[in-house]
């Protein structure tokens, strides 16, 4: 069933951005999280007790999110979060959070345009792939095109939609392929089928599971703190597979600072940077 809201007023199109994301910090001197590290390496890379960005303390003996960049007064988590993104645009992405201000998958305002979202098959409706919210485009008195809000998929009936619904589909598969390649690379083994990969991708509930953060799909580039992924939670050179078990839903920025950090202990640095939008 489809819930109108015909007092939606036009949503502004923003312009996607691409941001270059950065790669994951090298490791080669440290160890995994439950060994201890070479001491004498981090000894030199900071003259501060805690992170600038975070404000935990440094970590010097075990491999960790907080463990001190040699470059600089912050950790390696803020180091690499603050290389992609300004302080200003994190401290307005956790307070939308924090005051319930984004819709139900996310805030796909800022992604409304022909860019991110496609036509559904059979309708002049416009979704995100994977989106219950639908759109009406329309021209506004200055002659540019606009999307507006126009309804929410409320039932069950929306994964029949999305199967309908061509390049819903072969978003699906784009993704299934790219995990089929990278497990081949890393010579594993376990690939999840089609019809369990968009299953689990739509009960995710476009939510991140790294942060409870909801997000939205994208076939294409875009800002990484709105933007989702797939993640392996045991990581394929770490005789991970890419079954539905190992898979889980994150937002691209957050995925990337995590790397092969340990979950605890990432979980322990985003709860000290959320801290940021109460400042």
């Amino acid at each position: 069933m489809l819930q109108t809201n015909s007092n939606d007023k036009p949503a502004e199109i923003v312009e996607s951005v691409n941001p270059s994301m950065p790669a994951t910090e090298p490791t080669s001197q440290l160890t995994y999280h439950s060994q201890e590290i070479n001491t004498h390496v981090l000894s030199a890379l900071s003259g501060g007790r805690r992170c600038a960005g975070c404000q935990l303390p440094f970590e010097y003996k075990l491999y960790s999110i907080s463990n001190p960049h040699r470059r600089g007064s912050t950790c390696l988590g803020c180091n690499k979060l603050f290389s992609f993104m300004r302080k200003d645009d994190l401290y307005q992405r956790l307070k939308s959070v924090e005051n319930g201000c984004m819709d139900g998958i996310g805030d796909e305002r800022r992604h409304l345009n022909n860019y991110h979202l496609h036509q559904l098959t059979g309708n002049d409706l416009y979704h995100f792939p994977l989106s219950p919210k639908y759109y009406a485009k329309q021209t506004n008195i200055d002659n540019q095109e606009e999307f507006i809000h126009h309804a929410t998929e409320t039932d069950k009936s929306a994964m029949e939609v999305y199967r309908r619904c061509f390049v819903c589909t072969e978003f699906v598969k784009r993704k299934r392929k790219t995990l089929k390649r990278a497990t081949q690379k890393a010579i594993g083994y376990g690939v999840a089928s089609f019809d369990d990969l968009m299953d689990f991708m739509v009960h995710s509930n476009a939510t991140c599971a790294l942060t409870g953060i909801k997000g939205s799909w994208s076939s294409f580039p875009g800002d990484p703190l709105y933007l989702l992924s797939l993640d392996h939670k045991i990581p394929l050179h770490m005789d991970g597979s890419s079954m539905i078990s190992n898979l889980q839903v994150t937002l691209q920025g957050f995925n990337n600072v995590k790397g092969n950090y340990d979950a605890e202990d990432f979980k322990r640095w985003f709860e000290a940077i959320k801290q940021i939008s109460r400042v």
